[in-house]
């Protein structure tokens, strides 16, 4: 994965969860000797540390978003801590509802765009806009044994930047660098997407690539 300046799109989900165990803790210790409405106030820590995970370094439409999103999973979480002591089919509920939520919501694109504009043609796309934060795909057909070959051009006023190769499944598919373009082999045939990824980006980009055999040996 190629990236450009800029903060980085995407929050490892891993890091938040650790976050939120954390302030699970951190909410239990704070509260430990309050006698009244103790379920309420951790209840609150929770909500505030799940949005201020988002919104510390900076805020703007995308980061309040997330922190929304953010206080929702950690108030998630809080309520699975309690129906732990629950009911044994509540908390099989809840321990196949939550990770599935997560998930849906981890797969959903949340892309933003304004001022967008792009040409396509039979093997390159150009586009231009005024904000871009998110990702655009292009979809490649390839087959087994086949070179996957494109460059990218960035002409980037400001905001953050950056690309990838992804296969059917969704998984990064390394790449080698020759002469200022970028080479894939084609290990299984499928379609693989060009993914541009933009982060509050102000600006253009342009992509070519290419489809070739591989040579023998």
């Amino acid at each position: 994965m190629r990236s450009g300046k800029g903060y980085p799109i995407c929050v490892s989900g891993a890091c938040f969860t650790s976050m939120v165990i954390v302030c699970s803790a951190a909410a239990d210790l704070l509260t430990v000797k309050l006698l009244r409405y103790r379920r309420v106030w951790r209840a609150v820590l929770h909500t505030v540390a799940g949005y201020a995970f988002f919104n510390v370094l900076e805020r703007d439409e995308y980061t309040v978003l997330a922190g929304i999103i953010g206080a929702l999973c950690a108030l998630l979480f809080y309520a699975g801590t309690l129906l732990v002591q629950g009911p044994r089919r509540v908390f099989l509920l809840f321990g196949l509802v939550l990770p599935l939520s997560l998930f849906l919501l981890g797969k959903g694109n949340f892309t933003q765009k304004r001022g967008w504009s792009e040409t396509r043609e039979a093997t390159s796309l150009s586009a231009s806009f005024q904000q871009f934060h998110g990702r655009h795909e292009i979809p490649v057909a390839a087959r087994e044994g086949e070179l996957l070959e494109f460059a990218v051009t960035f002409a980037i006023s400001s905001g953050g930047y950056g690309y990838h190769v992804m296969d059917e499944q969704g998984r990064l598919v390394g790449m080698n660098e020759s002469g200022g373009r970028h080479i894939v082999k084609i290990g299984k045939p499928g379609i693989y997407r060009i993914t541009i990824t933009g982060d509050r980006a102000e600006g253009g980009f342009r992509v070519e690539w290419s489809l070739e055999e591989a040579p023998n040996g």
